[in-house]
């Protein structure tokens, strides 16, 4: 168990390393930290970026993620935050899992629990990159 807590944390950091360096790259005035409390209080694994909720996880066999990681990316985010997963398993590329809502959240007018029940999946690069654009687009850079 604690092996399974230490490579969690570290994925964490790495996830919280690579956002924090395309925030600043692109000029965001976010930083992203670990959710210190996550274990005790509950809530996502990283904070910092208004309007988003992560959870990370990390594991050493699957090939998608678990409906249950979905779940509880959901329920820790807030009505107003975009739920993400952010997922790995060893020797496969980092996955990225966000609500269909996020694409297309002003033609919607559906509630966001329903919305949230269908997902993207695309790697962890592709998500970076739609990130920082609509971060740009939202920010008006």
């Amino acid at each position: 168990m604690i092996n399974a807590l230490k490579k969690g944390a570290t994925f964490e950091r790495l996830v919280r390393l690579i956002l924090n360096e395309q925030l600043y790259i692109h000029g965001f005035p976010y930083v992203l930290e670990r959710n210190l409390n996550q274990t005790r209080d509950g809530g996502c694994d990283l904070v910092g970026l208004p309007g988003f909720s992560f959870e990370c996880k990390r594991y050493k066999n699957g090939s998608t993620y678990r409906d249950s990681w979905w779940n509880q990316t959901c329920d820790n985010a807030a009505d107003d935050e975009i739920p993400v997963l952010i997922y790995k398993y060893d020797r496969q590329d980092i996955q990225a899992v966000v609500p269909i809502d996020w694409f297309f959240s002003a033609q919607f007018h559906t509630p966001k629990h329903e919305l949230r029940d269908h997902t993207a999946v695309m790697k962890f690069d592709s998500f970076v990159w739609f990130l920082m654009c609509y971060l740009g687009v939202t920010h008006g850079k």
